[in-house]
């Protein structure tokens, strides 16, 4: 249960905002370009942010026809005809330039601090478990088996976890890619992530693993209070037969006892 809190308040799903607004990213080599006049017609990556926060792929995504000049250092072009109409909900203002600027729209965060203290108490929380997980292998299993004990808890830990971890996790990375890098049709590091599917899948696998962490420590709690049970059954047995073993010896000696001293 506790790693299920965990995983559900760590997941950025429920305290980041989901990715920016975006015009469609597929197919970029089959779109219509306008015919500009001072720009040059590319599919290179160039991404731009509109007033109304919609990001383009590039200023020709954004059918702009013009560079404008400016001393700012993010670079602004004008005469955009592909940009959304109604920009009122976005930017606050239905008078918007028909202009876009170079640069990722922002994405504010209100709730980083809390998410940073979150990950923060996470941390704390997985690293205490170490000491705890040592302590119980070593309290559980005999001296003379407690090296070997830690070597399989070892190699378990690493076949389990640090092996296959990063592939599932990798491979649900670039699931939630939307636009690669390519060259040369080889394809590189991703360009955009969809936040929203990302966090979902994030949350997804750690959940499961969480259920599956707190199944197998009920079955651990269970096998260890059975276990429990029976040492005490057998303990309780064995007194028992002790017991009868005495009265039998006891009963033995009266009787010889009492045979010598009537002889």
């Amino acid at each position: 249960m506790v790693a299920y809190q965990y995983s559900w308040f760590w997941n950025e799903r429920f305290w980041l905002p989901p990715n920016v607004t975006w015009a469609d990213l597929r197919n970029t080599d089959e779109v219509q370009y306008p015919q500009t006049t001072q720009l040059y017609v590319s599919t290179k990556y160039d991404p731009v942010c509109a007033p109304s926060g919609v990001e383009f792929f590039s200023p020709c995504i954004a059918g702009c026809m013009e560079q404008l000049p400016g001393e700012s250092k993010l670079q602004s072009y004008g005469m955009c005809s592909c940009l959304p109409t109604n920009q009122s909900a976005a930017s606050g203002s239905p008078d918007v330039e028909n202009k876009v600027t170079s640069g990722h729209c922002p994405n504010n965060c209100d709730l980083l601090p809390v998410v940073l203290c979150a990950l923060f108490v996470y941390a704390v929380g997985m690293a205490s478990m170490g000491p705890a997980m040592l302590f119980s292998t070593l309290r559980c299993v005999q001296e003379s088996r407690r090296s070997l004990a830690l070597g399989f808890q070892s190699l378990i830990a690493r076949f389990l976890g640090a092996i296959p971890g990063p592939i599932v996790y990798g491979s649900l990375i670039d699931r939630a890619c939307l636009l690669w890098n390519e060259t040369c049709d080889q394809k590189g590091a991703c360009l955009v992530y969809d936040n929203a599917n990302l966090s979902t899948y994030f949350f997804t696998v750690t959940f499961a693993l969480a259920c599956w962490i707190f199944l197998s420590l009920c079955l651990a709690l269970y096998s260890w209070k059975r276990s429990e049970a029976n040492s005490k059954l057998i303990d309780e047995k064995n007194a028992e037969l002790d017991n009868d073993a005495r009265k039998r010896v006891s009963g033995i000696l009266e009787l010889v006892y009492y045979r010598e001293t009537t002889v």
